[in-house]
């Protein structure tokens, strides 16, 4: 009776029988019960009162097959894991939304702002930047670096409405152009100075040589721009042969010995100690140098190693190379001995250059014969010293063999300090110092680069200082050394201190105080008194005369890990004088 309805009546079935057994429920109308139909494999409700249009004629547990009302059979095994299946219409759905879930967010920070912000219900939500165009109200603007539409009070929708190429509209806002000087554009794109904005660059270059002479390729931007020859540079930089701005390139000066790159024109005669020489590109330097027959000569050249590499050559008068140096230690090394002897010229040459500036900006070549004497000489003995004050003196050399001595006046009391400063791969120099009774009072000889000494003269007379080559470790050519004599008037200060008669075994009384032989108020370096006239305290040292001193008692208890007790109230102090002194002092708790 209901013919017209069947196809659409089998199209719903098979659009909403996704939770449907497999196995049809009938075949023919024989295999349903009375007043049945079998209706495309279904059993249905043939009675008038089971006719229907569409489910909403049927009760929520019927569906609407072939025109007629029909139970839902529910068989959830169709449906996929998202999906569940409904108790009341058999359909496979997705499940509803939480209707009260529990919050996952505190702050957009526990999100991924601007791409995701803190929602009202607790849990992250999309940003107003994930909505192009932005979704906020008429009067606010989406905030591109929080994601949050914020309240503002002149919104744009276009440039115009700002004040372009200053300001241009971004997110409803008025900023900053492309002409501010904090706004960069990217790379490929230049700024239009028209409306402030950055647009994509036509390239018309990849470097200079697609450009006019009186251009450059500006890599960046791929625009051709005025060299620097048009537009000039700003200090410190310069133009340069390239027309760009550039560093100034340094130039290598001139050393005073300049021009000395000739043999007829060769600078300092030789043997000596030249410094603050400088070889540039492209130059030599030439040095005289004078040797008798079977006269041995020793060349040595040091410089900055980072700044490149020297050549040490020596030629005869013929310009024929009769030496090459080696490199020794950073250093170049020469050694020539002279069978008839003559006129010779060292001559230094650049191999190669590293540094930022060109050629050797300074090097040092010192040249010794066959041990030559220096100014000194002849001081081989005591009886010979050269009498000498407390200075400095250089362009001294210690030769194998030969003794060097001097002579200096000290008082007594006079504390004197000797020093000696060489190179020990020059050869090893010693040295000691002896009394007017010719006894031994201080000495200095280590297997290391400079020597010293000092001492506290407890006679008044001539004191002798020898220096000389440790025969073991003597070079043939000598070293080059220099001598530095100090002295400083010392006085006898007597300290004692009393009232300390509460200290225990293990505690003593020290003085610390302002000059170094107090301990410059180290108090692991202040001086310790003698406790044999307690409760009084005392010990004699030798200060400088005329020095403001500065002084305080302390008590260090050795039995408590040198625990120091300071004593109140100011510093102590005093000058020292001319003759010995005592000074009184009481402690102070």
């Amino acid at each position: 009776m209901f013919t017209p309805w069947l196809p659409r009546a089998a199209i719903f079935v098979m659009v909403f029988s996704a939770c449907a057994r497999d196995e049809p429920a009938c075949i023919t109308d024989r295999d349903c019960g009375a007043a049945m139909q079998c209706v495309a494999n279904a059993c249905v409700d043939t009675s008038p009162t089971g006719m229907c249009a569409i489910d909403d004629d049927c009760s929520k547990t019927e569906q609407c097959l072939a025109g007629h009302c029909s139970p839902i059979e529910i068989d959830c095994s169709k449906c996929a894991p998202e999906m569940i299946c409904d108790s009341t219409t058999g359909l496979c759905r997705r499940p509803d939304p939480d209707p009260d879930p529990e919050p996952t967010c505190s702050s957009d920070e526990t999100c991924a702002p601007p791409a995701t912000i803190c929602g009202d219900e607790g849990v992250c939500v999309p940003g107003c930047t994930a909505h192009s165009p932005p979704v906020c109200a008429a009067s606010e603007a989406c905030d591109p670096e929080t994601g949050r539409c914020v309240a503002v009070q002149d919104v744009c929708d276009h440039d115009e409405e700002c004040d372009p190429p200053r300001t241009i509209c971004e997110g409803r806002r008025c900023v900053d152009g492309c002409m501010t000087s904090h706004v960069v554009c990217e790379v490929g794109t230049t700024c239009n100075a028209d409306h402030g904005r950055c647009e994509t660059s036509a390239v018309v270059c990849a470097d200079d040589e697609d450009c006019t002479a009186d251009q450059i390729c500006d890599l960046a931007s791929g625009d051709c721009v005025p060299s620097c020859a048009e537009t000039g540079c700003t200090e410190p930089l310069v133009c340069a042969s390239s027309g760009r701005c550039e560093p100034q390139t340094p130039l290598c000066v001139p050393d005073a010995w300049e021009p000395n790159d000739m043999q007829p024109a060769a600078g300092q005669p030789l043997p000596g100690l030249l410094s603050d020489l400088s070889l540039c590109p492209e130059d030599v330097d030439l040095f005289r140098v004078h040797l008798e027959p079977s006269q041995a000569l020793h060349a040595r050249a040091t410089w900055p190693v980072a700044e490149g590499d020297l050549n040490l050559e020596l030629l005869s008068q013929a310009e024929s190379v009769v030496a090459t140096g080696e490199v020794v230690d950073n250093a170049r090394v020469l050694d020539f001995t002279s069978a008839s002897g003559g006129d010779y010229a060292l001559r230094v040459s650049l191999a190669r250059d590293f540094g930022s500036t060109p050629g050797i900006e300074r090097y040092t070549i010192d040249v010794t014969r066959t041990c030559d004497a220096d100014v000194f000489e002849d001081n081989d003995t005591q009886e010979t010293a050269s009498i000498i004050d407390a200075s400095t003196f250089a362009g001294l050399r210690s030769c194998p063999g030969d003794d060097d001595y001097y002579a200096v006046d000290l008082a007594e009391g006079t504390q004197a300090s000797i020093g000696l400063a060489f190179s020990h791969v020059d050869g090893d120099i010693d040295l000691e110092v002896f009394d007017p009774e010719l006894t031994l009072v201080a000495h200095s000889a280590t297997l290391s680069d400079n020597e010293s000494a000092s001492f506290r003269a407890q006679l008044a007379g001539q004191y002798f200082i020898r220096v000389f080559m440790a025969p073991t470790l003597a070079s043939e050519f000598g070293a080059s050394y220099v001598l530095t004599v100090d002295t400083t008037s010392m006085t006898d200060v007597t300290f004692e201190i009393t009232g300390v008669d509460f200290t225990r075994v293990g505690q003593n009384v020290h003085v610390v105080g302002s000059t170094d032989a107090l301990g410059a108020w180290d108090p692991l370096r202040s001086v310790r008194l003698s406790g044999r006239t307690f409760p009084t305290w005392t010990r004699t040292v030798a200060l400088p005369q005329g020095e403001l001193v500065k002084f305080k008692a302390i008590i260090v208890d050795t039995n408590n890990n040198n625990t120091v007790t300071w004593e109140s109230g100011a510093n102590h102090e005093f000058t020292v004088p001319t003759t010995p002194t005592t000074i009184v002092r009481a402690w102070r708790p």
